[in-house]
């Protein structure tokens, strides 16, 4: 803005000169030996040298005189982006008035006040349509101020007054209803503020800022709260509400190629929270991010805790609750609750470290393979449920994670079998490395054993599944020799094998 009041300023020195030099020849002289056509190539050289911001007229420029209030009018004018943004913004045409002339016939120390109305019509930033701006520019006292200017934006619009005094710039404006939705390419995003500003026009001067109350409608909700800032850094509080985040994060070409629709689907819903964000520009820039509490209440489940990011680090602790897993799994169907401590770097994508709990109730499995697998030769020879699905009555899995692989105990209960397993998850290459070592929970008298113990190895979309090795040589070894070599150890009826695991992984923790 102060930059642009610059270049007002400028603009409007020259219709001084120009009118000076003019004083006393007709109308008739006037328009036979001046031709404002002229100006600007000076415009553009002037505006880029003086502020980096280039000022180009590409349409003609003609007068409209009256004996009182001359005016200029011109049309396609661009003012190009300066050298700390990329904004562009381009008016089909304006016209500038001087409100009565003859306040300039006097001499430079005697000039009290001089109005110059400017109106620009069909203005649009980086291509974006925004309407309507008008500004009243008023020089009095050897001071600038534009009071008031109107920028007219959708249905709303920005209203306000700026002064400008040597090196100091100060603007109070009222932001209602402005729709900033076709910068995002969104349906809609509407602002509503107060805002006063106070600027230092030189290198060492003090910039500060206060936006309050500040409300936003966005992605399906809102932020309500405030903006403040100084030279060395800005600072945001208040209060999130029903944020669609998916639509937010869907912006991402990666998240919109991971996501398929069925987890689109799934993972539906709304955010809220009250956040902290801050962003320090003294020395080296550092930004603090925190939500805290965090709510998300999705499709297949919720999320309450806390989200920070510091020092490039993301930080999410919190819980996930009844989360229904068959949604992302076809062969599995129940809810499960977890327990999330997560830290991610924000250079070194692959750093994910932290502690994850996955407690899971109640819920079947496609086919009865689980409990062939682990069952005696007899019962396997017997069974005639094959294509029923297994129930189970609980799942837990305590993973520690470090450096992106998520390595630790899981057990799996169902009515005939339990499960163990450990091994490792890789977040970063999508894969597994795990083995799973069932135990049947009945016994039939001189049955033969088939349980087996299981490698998962490879992808995640096409794993390798093949006994493991050593546990299979031990398990051949003892049906042909009749002994009990091999065996894993039959669990007692009626233990919970998930509850044992959590008291375990808590009593090794304390």
């Amino acid at each position: 803005m102060g930059q642009f009041l610059r270049y007002m300023s400028v603009i409007l020195l020259r219709l001084v000169i120009v009118l000076v030099v003019l004083t006393g020849l007709s109308y008739v002289g006037l328009l036979l030996y001046l031709n404002f056509n002229d100006w600007p190539e000076l415009i553009a050289s002037k505006s880029q040298r003086e502020w980096g911001r280039k000022v180009m007229i590409a349409g003609p420029i003609y007068t409209g005189f009256n004996p009182n209030s001359p005016r200029l009018i011109f049309s396609d004018i661009t003012i190009g982006p300066g050298k700390e943004d990329k904004i562009t913004v381009h008016a089909e045409s304006g016209v500038m008035m001087l409100h009565d002339i003859y306040t300039i016939f006097r001499s430079h120390d005697q000039i009290k006040k001089v109005v110059v109305t400017l109106e620009l019509n069909g203005v649009s930033v980086n291509e974006k349509p925004v309407g309507t701006s008008k500004l009243n520019i008023v020089y009095e006292q050897k001071k600038w101020r534009v009071d008031p200017f109107e920028i007219g934006i959708g249905k709303g619009g920005i209203t306000g007054t700026a002064q400008m005094e040597k090196d100091r710039f100060d603007m109070k404006a009222v932001a209602a209803d402005v729709d900033f939705g076709s910068f995002l390419d969104e349906e809609e995003a509407v602002l509503n503020a107060e805002m006063t500003v106070t600027s230092g026009l030189t290198e060492e001067g003090t910039t500060l800022m206060s936006v309050k109350p500040l409300e936003i409608r966005y992605a399906g909700g809102g932020f309500s709260g405030a903006v403040t800032a100084d030279k060395q850094q800005m600072k945001m509080t208040g209060t999130l509400s029903d944020i669609d985040y998916l639509k937010l994060a869907e912006k991402s070409e990666q998240l919109r190629e991971v996501l398929s629709p069925e987890v689109r689907e799934a993972l539906s819903g709304k955010l809220s929270g009250d956040i902290l964000w801050q962003h320090a520009r003294e020395g080296e820039e550092q930004a603090h991010l925190q939500i805290a509490p965090l709510r998300i209440k999705a499709a297949a489940g919720s999320f309450s805790g806390a989200c920070s990011y510091n020092e490039e680090v993301l930080h999410l602790k919190g819980e996930l609750q009844d989360v229904d897993y068959g949604r992302f799994f076809e062969e599995v169907d129940g809810k499960l609750d977890a327990d999330l401590d997560l830290s991610a770097a924000y250079a070194a994508p692959g750093a994910l470290t932290g502690k994850v709990v996955i407690r899971a109730g109640k819920g079947s499995i496609q086919g009865n393979v689980i409990d062939l697998w682990s069952g005696d030769l007899v019962t396997a020879l017997q069974n005639t449920t094959i294509g029923k699905n297994t129930p189970f009555s609980c799942a837990v899995g305590v993973f520690t994670v470090a450096d992106g692989i998520a390595t630790g105990p899981m057990v799996l209960d169902t009515e005939k079998t339990v499960i163990h397993g450990r091994g490792s998850i890789n977040l970063i290459a999508q894969s597994y490395d795990l083995t799973f070592y069932p135990q049947p929970k009945q016994k039939q008298e001189g049955a033969m054993n088939l349980a087996a113990p299981l490698r998962i190895t490879g992808p995640w979309e096409s794993p390798e599944i093949a006994p493991e090795t050593t546990g299979m040589i031990m398990k051949l070894g003892g049906m042909l020799t009749g002994s009990n070599l091999g065996e894993m150890p039959v669990a007692p009826a009626g233990k919970d094998f998930c509850a044992a695991l959590l008291e375990g992984e808590k009593a090794a923790g304390q």
